[in-house]
């Protein structure tokens, strides 16, 4: 009879043995969660002490809700090679989010205004304040900017989806008179990317690029890859890697790592559709022919809307395309070339890209200067950094060497005249 007591005082069945399982299963649970965070808190920690952020990430600023990413007016950028002694410069970002010196938004009496849009190369990724592009520009045109004013709207991975949306709500104010646009290798990829982010409006027109979004809702996972540096590197490094091994298979896959190389260059130089693990796919040229075509008319779209909006505004539209390394020398950028699956000391020599892109402009009647045969023309020069593949100082100079005498600016007035 004892023993019977005994155990029905605790039957498992009784409320007071239910609460106290509860509240156990309760109290771990906090514990779990609080030693869970504890360890996110430390591993984020170590992450954002000890990972490098590369150039081309410093040059694009901060996630921006409604450009992707943008840079911080009045702030300064460093930006150092990967590579030991390739460069360490400080970018100066203006009052506007600009790259170069403070600026008024009303135009001076009889000033004319030139906004060079563009991406990393346009930035200057490697170059001081005094050695981009623009700048250059600026000083061969009119270094008292009293006549002509050089805008430096360059931002490391924009695109003319991007740039659309800059020109519908930022640029505007500023009354260009000319808008240049660089067009880049890495573009089309960039606006395919960029249109999963997109946010519509009930016209289904584009309003924003959220880096938080994905086929228009909110995504978790975006905005902790945004914002931890842990999350990026897991998805770089294992959702990535998944993503691989589903493209290619698991066999192919550790074929490549036993030979050395990297799954996606493999992707990107193979048969399959690559242009969701290759950002240079637009530099693939014919090899890629089939793809390139199936994405560029987005890319154009793009274009052409940023044409129409600028010559709305009275300004005149000029598109812009300059090469690669590979495809000035066989020595430009030779080393971190290999890392996008190109072969070291090869000239690459096809322009197809180019070709499709001039054809688009000429059909449209859009201004195009096509920056190839100028730099083509100094290959025994170090054009570009070895391993980063930014155009160096020089490589920049020669690039706004070939502006000025290309553009036609006696519509602006020019200092020179």
């Amino acid at each position: 009879m004892k023993l019977f007591l005994s155990i029905t005082l605790f039957d498992i069945s009784t409320p007071a043995f239910y609460n106290a399982c509860m509240k156990n299963l309760f109290k771990n649970l906090l514990l779990l969660l609080f030693v869970t965070i504890i360890v996110l808190l430390v591993a984020e920690g170590i992450f954002r002490l000890t990972r490098k952020a590369d150039a081309l990430e410093i040059s694009t600023g901060k996630m921006n809700s409604k450009y992707h990413h943008a840079l911080e007016p009045n702030s300064e950028l460093r930006m150092a090679s990967s590579v030991s002694g390739e460069f360490d410069v400080t970018a100066h970002i203006n009052n506007f989010g600009f790259r170069g010196p403070q600026m008024d938004e009303a135009k001076k009496p009889g000033q004319k205004r030139i906004f060079i849009v563009g991406d990393s190369f346009t930035f200057g990724v490697g170059a001081k304040d005094n050695e981009t592009i623009p700048f250059l520009l600026q000083q061969k045109l009119d270094p008292t900017r009293e006549k002509i004013e050089i805008v430096n709207d360059g931002h490391g991975h924009y695109s003319p989806l991007i740039y659309y949306l800059r020109f519908r709500d930022e640029i505007q104010k500023f009354k260009p008179d000319m808008v240049i646009m660089m067009l880049d290798f890495s573009d089309i990829w960039d606006d395919w990317h960029f249109e999963r982010m997109a946010v519509r409006d009930a016209a289904g027109d584009i309003i924003a690029v959220n880096p938080y979004y994905e086929n228009g809702k909110f995504n978790l996972w975006n905005y902790l890859r945004a914002n931890s540096v842990m999350c990026k590197y897991l998805h770089n490094k294992m959702v990535r890697t998944v993503l691989k091994i589903q493209k290619l298979g698991l066999k192919n896959y550790l074929k490549a790592k036993i030979e050395g190389k990297r799954a996606k260059a493999v992707i990107a130089t193979g048969g399959e559709e690559s242009i969701d693990q290759d950002g240079k796919i637009f530099l693939r040229g014919s090899l890629k022919a089939a793809e390139i075509k199936k994405h560029f008319p987005r890319t154009a779209k793009y274009i052409l809307m940023c044409r129409d909006l600028t010559n709305a505004n009275g300004a005149q539209f000029i598109l812009v395309m300059y090469p690669y390394g590979i495809q000035v020398g066989p020595n430009q950028w030779n080393e971190g070339r290999v890392f996008w699956g190109f072969e070291k000391g090869k000239l690459y020599d096809d322009l197809f890209s180019f070709n499709l892109v001039e054809n688009f402009a000429k059909e449209n009647g859009i201004p195009f200067i096509k920056i190839l045969n100028e730099l083509r023309a100094h290959a025994d020069e170090k054009l570009y950094f070895d391993y980063d593949g930014h155009l160096t100082p020089r490589g920049n100079e020669i690039v706004a060497e070939t502006l000025v005498s290309a553009l036609v600016y006696e519509s602006l007035g020019s200092a020179q005249k």
